[in-house]
């Protein structure tokens, strides 16, 4: 995994996602579903966002990210 650091102080999320998914950080930061609202991912946006980028299906449980490891897809080549 290679290290991708957070541009600012409310993107923390886009760096994992691109970390886990092995992409870029711009290409990270292309599938922000609101790039320009000022206030970083929402649960619902990661798990978008977390989906799009390591090719496994997430479920939120009480507003909680879970991974279904049964269904965990291969990680996708950049």
């Amino acid at each position: 995994m290679r290290l991708i650091r957070q541009r600012n102080g409310i993107d923390c999320g886009l760096a994992a996602a691109a970390m886990l998914g092995g992409m870029s950080y711009r290409a990270a930061e292309r599938l922000d579903p609101h790039p320009y609202a000022g206030t970083g991912l929402s649960v619902a946006d990661v798990r978008k966002v977390l989906t799009a980028t390591t090719g496994c299906v997430t479920t939120l449980r009480r507003g909680r990210l879970a991974v279904k490891l049964s269904e965990r897809a291969t990680t996708p080549q950049p």
